[in-house]
């Protein structure tokens, strides 16, 4: 892959990071008291794990970034990797085709939820993805505002 093929895979996983949660909210799948980082004080139950992490499929609960996406640290295993699809060799995609693991080029995404000061119903959402690209380290940043209210 390119550097152009990787900046798009790292924007397309923020944005996705980002309709995530907002899917989770929306739906009932999270209440405000979870929406924040683990052991965080913007709330009491936070769910989403801090630091960078591997970019896994979402686990049972369908969010990305939280506990069940992991098993000691890493994807269960590689179907649950986070991966691109490739064509066969004669560039068609079969009922099998190839996956490319996106932790072969160390992608990693980072949940950051913070308060917004003097505003207790808003958060903001900062998801970063980070990769390697040939000898360079890059990364992608997507911000968004998340409210209490759908």
């Amino acid at each position: 892959m390119n550097v152009s093929q990787y900046e798009y895979i790292a924007q397309q996983k923020a944005a996705e990071t980002i309709e995530s949660i907002f899917t989770a909210r929306d739906q009932g799948q999270v209440t405000w008291a979870t929406i924040c980082n683990v052991g965080s004080t913007v709330c009491s139950n936070g769910m989403f794990l801090i630091g960078p992490q591997p970019l896994c499929d979402p686990g049972t609960d369908g969010i990305v970034g939280t506990s069940d996406d992991f098993v000691s640290g890493g994807c269960p295993d590689l179907a649950h990797t986070d991966s691109v699809l490739l064509p066969d060799s004669s560039g068609v995609f079969g009922l099998t085709p190839t996956r490319m693991p996106l932790t072969t080029y160390n992608f990693q995404r980072t949940i950051t939820i913070s308060s917004v000061t003097g505003v207790p119903n808003l958060r903001r959402i900062q998801v970063t993805i980070s990769y390697r690209a040939g000898r360079w380290q890059r990364s992608y940043t997507v911000n968004a505002a998340i409210s209490n209210f759908s």
